[in-house]
């Protein structure tokens, strides 16, 4: 079994030339003979392959030089199948490229270091990384959180048929310009968004990223992931670039349902210093005011749909008030935590159904 869980075989006694350094057992050979299937780095042939962080290539050779028609085999037993495998033939040079096999193909814990021990390129790497917000991704069941740690992080975490022991983590630190996350919530399409405390929306796209797994992934592995969208309002004085927004955010929601009406993947960001919450739909900025009281600012929201066939007025987003110290509100003494509801006609005049 190799470091992606993935173990390769060789249908004829031959050689073959891999980046990582392994002996695997291989099966018989077309004529039965009993073969090893040995991994060794050719240079010559990983330059005229573009190998991904998670493929399997190289060059099958043997006395005779390069093995042209050749099959080679991925498979993997930990997608809860029996077998799942791959199989490709050689070309004319030898060449292979057998492109990566599923997410959580390997649910297995290698050999291990500790979160403040140095990185081993031969070894996985625990991490210690809280969550602070947390979303599950609709389409793979991955476990995603965002962790205040240093400038930040995006944590994605594939479960395996048997957590914790099969639990495999990436983790993907901000860039060098922001200073800090906070919540964060995940869209339709699985990407990642999240409240920066510097005073930008960020969002996370893992699609995009060349490398997620591996000796080179350690934390700024993945910067075309990123993209960010400062918040509107003031800024602090003196400050020109993106960060320093006077409203920064502390948690965001995806309205993964079109709920509220702005459309589907709308992300709502709770704002600190607000008088509502700031909504990012189609690339523009949507500000819900709540006029009264003054200085409103949730820290969690929820939508909820009454009837799927009741209009605007059968649903909406539910959010909860209730600062440290209240009575320091417009109210003064006496002022208790409340819900707000957030509807949108689709006019003015609209009537509930």
């Amino acid at each position: 079994m190799g470091r992606n869980g993935i173990r390769s075989f060789l249908l004829n006694a031959a050689w073959v030339d891999m980046r990582s350094k392994q002996t695997l057992p291989a099966r018989l050979g077309a004529a039965g003979i009993a073969a090893f299937l040995m991994i060794w780095p050719n240079p010559v042939g990983a330059q005229q392959l573009r190998i991904g962080p998670t493929d399997v290539g190289g060059v099958v050779t043997s006395a005779k030089g390069p093995e042209a028609g050749v099959w080679v085999i991925a498979e993997t037993t930990g997608l809860g199948t029996k077998r799942y495998a791959k199989i490709v033939v050689t070309d004319d040079q030898g060449r292979y490229l057998l492109p990566a096999l599923p997410p959580g193909a390997q649910y297995k814990r290698d050999e291990y270091v500790e979160p403040n021990a140095p990185v081993d390129p031969t070894k996985d790497k625990r991490f210690n990384l809280g969550f602070y917000g947390i979303s599950v991704n609709p389409n793979d069941g991955s476990v995603w959180g965002s962790s205040t740690s240093g400038r930040g992080w995006i944590v994605r975490v594939e479960l395996g048929p048997n957590p914790p022991v099969t639990a495999l983590t990436e983790a993907y630190q901000l860039p060098p310009s922001e200073i800090g996350i906070r919540g964060m919530d995940l869209d339709s399409k699985g990407i990642a968004w999240a409240a920066g405390a510097g005073g930008n929306l960020i969002s996370f796209d893992r699609s995009k990223c060349r490398i997620r797994n591996g000796p080179t992934a350690t934390g700024d592995h993945c910067p075309e992931g990123f993209k960010f969208y400062p918040l509107p309002g003031p800024k602090f004085d003196g400050v020109q670039e993106a960060l320093g927004t006077v409203a920064s955010p502390y948690y965001v929601w995806v309205d993964m349902h079109d709920i509220f009406g702005l459309g589907k993947d709308a992300v709502i960001v709770l704002d600190n210093q607000s008088d509502g919450v700031q909504a990012f739909a189609n690339g523009k900025w949507v500000h819900l005011a709540v006029p009264y009281p003054m200085g409103f600012f949730t820290k969690g929201m929820e939508g909820r749909i009454d009837d799927p066939n009741g209009g605007w007025s059968a649903k909406g987003l539910w959010a909860t008030w209730g600062g440290r110290a209240p009575l320091h509100s417009e109210g003064g003494m006496g002022t208790t935590p409340y819900a707000a509801q957030f509807q949108l006609r689709p006019n003015p005049l609209a009537n509930a159904n």
